[in-house]
């Protein structure tokens, strides 16, 4: 009530939030994740990721492969160069594609989940919380990014009505939500640079444009979003301790591509 928001839209965040929250006290559930994750990633020589043991398993039970490495405490205070940079770039990678091209994406980034070798590859840990999103939902929610990339405001506010996070003809609302297009759009166009390092601005220019949506009750919170944002934080925060140099809108772009042309039926 204190900022206007629409019940129904309330209601649907904290819907999502308990579907998330019920499915981290289901061990079959949390088996079938791991197994569905470990199909995808199993052959990728960056990523770990834990297999079940059905036999040793149950309803209250769930016993998997123990996972070596160590904290990301540790790990940038030991590795070298090369190891922080592999496992920078493997972080990232491995947001992208969960979310974008498998559209299943681990959803509890706490810096625990994540255990770091010597030579800079990432096991993942705890998949309690993931997130499943449809094809056609995320192949929006792509081409809107790629809109506020490209600088085309009107494109991208019209796809953000048809996905319902702005409601209505209201100027000031469509306003604020391009700003904060654009402010994000704006790490995704200047190419290369150091996360964590001193051209990393991206809170300081985010923060103050962020504020403002929470104000604007024509700007809605598809429920979606939440864990899709909330493992981009979890994930850039880990990430810009090992302080690689990446290209986010190069890799997020490529991803994008595929999730939109898988959406309209072209892969």
């Amino acid at each position: 009530r204190v900022l206007r928001r629409d019940k129904a839209e309330i209601d649907a965040v904290f819907s999502e939030i308990q579907a998330r929250l019920e499915e981290e006290l289901d061990y079959l559930q949390e088996a079938a994740n791991i197994y569905a994750f470990h199909e995808l990633w199993q052959d990728d020589p960056d990523v770990r990721s834990p297999r079940v043991h059905g036999a040793y398993s149950t309803e209250r039970v769930l016993t998997m492969d123990r996972m070596k490495g160590v904290h990301v405490d540790e790990f940038v205070k030991t590795a070298s160069p090369e190891a922080k940079q592999r496992a920078g770039e493997t972080m990232a990678r491995l947001y992208y594609t969960m979310a974008f091209r498998h559209r299943l994406l681990h959803a509890d980034p706490h810096p625990g989940n994540y255990l770091f070798q010597e030579d800079g590859t990432v096991g993942v840990l705890d998949f309690g919380c993931v997130k499943r999103f449809d094809e056609f939902w995320i192949g929006r929610y792509c081409r809107i990014a790629k809109y506020a990339i490209e600088g085309d405001r009107a494109r991208a506010l019209y796809e953000s009505r048809e996905m319902g996070a702005l409601v209505g003809n209201d100027k000031k609302a469509a306003d604020v939500l391009w700003d904060f297009f654009d402010a994000l759009a704006v790490h995704l166009r200047r190419g290369p640079f150091q996360l964590g390092g001193p051209e990393d601005n991206i809170i300081a220019d985010m923060r103050p444009v962020a504020k403002k949506l929470g104000l604007q009750p024509n700007i809605r919170v598809p429920s979606d979003v939440i864990f899709l944002h909330r493992s981009l934080a979890g994930i850039y925060s880990i990430t810009k301790r090992l302080g690689p140099v990446l290209d986010p809108g190069k890799l997020f772009v490529e991803v994008c591509d595929e999730a939109i042309a898988r959406a309209e039926g072209r892969l």
